[in-house]
């Protein structure tokens, strides 16, 4: 896509929750079940899980005590916040680094961690191998550069062959094939879908929420009532039930 562009939309077969259950739990490691977890239930690109920091991440635990973010300071509940400033090989001024990977997304946002995803992050706590600070990467590498921030092509490299193995790859550029820009159609289509489900209206505005689109599309007032995060926590998809 960076050299030849997309000459068309996409179009995937969205898979059943179930078979994405099957499909997150059959990783049977921490990392892994964690980080497609949490792309599926939030709608966040790879290049979000290369970038985020500890300091990005509120559990409401008492073993993780690290200072949070300022846009996550009075949360009375989990959640994840989003920046929308990381770029690609560009100073990252306001963490002193320059990422890897860019967030691509229009604006800051915050979601909701549901329980499960809350205990999916504090089971991988358990074995990250770095000291738990706001600074240190939520997620790191236990393979090739052990220890060290993710990189979003080590988890493009690990979905792609999670899903030739389990038969979800079929070809180059397939829609159909399950690699990380699949988890961003796959949960804004199921999440959406519940949402309108549930008849309670205003679904679209927080898909956008979620999602991170444009700026103009939130009015810059539409926040996380209390209302739309139970809403929201009410549809987000279950994997271990």
């Amino acid at each position: 896509d960076k050299i030849i562009g997309s000459i068309s939309s996409r179009t995937p077969e969205i898979i059943s929750v179930d078979e994405m259950g099957d499909y997150i739990r059959s990783f049977s490691h921490p990392l892994f079940e964690t980080v497609t977890a949490l792309m599926a239930k939030t709608t966040i690109r790879r290049g979000v899980i290369h970038n985020l920091d500890l300091k990005d991440v509120y559990l409401n635990h008492p073993a993780c005590d690290w200072d949070v973010h300022r846009e996550l300071r009075h949360k009375d509940r989990p959640f994840i916040y989003i920046p929308s400033t990381p770029e690609e090989g560009k100073l990252w001024e306001d963490r002193q680094r320059v990422p890897k990977s860019s967030n691509k997304t229009s604006v800051d946002r915050t979601i909701p961690i549901d329980d499960e995803l809350r205990d999916l992050l504090l089971r991988w706590l358990t074995v990250h191998p770095g000291s738990l600070e706001s600074n240190t990467p939520l997620f790191v590498s236990l393979f090739r550069n052990w220890g060290d921030r993710i990189h979003a092509q080590t988890v493009q490299h690990k979905i792609r062959e999670h899903s030739e193995e389990l038969g979800y790859w079929y070809e180059a550029y397939d829609d159909d094939n399950i690699n990380p820009h699949y988890f961003r159609h796959w949960s804004t289509s199921v999440i959406d879908e519940r949402l309108e489900a549930t008849g309670a209206g205003g679904q679209a505005t927080t898909t956008k929420l979620i999602r991170g689109d444009e700026e103009d599309t939130m009015d810059n007032y539409t926040h996380w009532s209390d209302d739309r995060v139970k809403r929201y926590l009410d549809v987000c998809p279950k994997f271990y039930d």
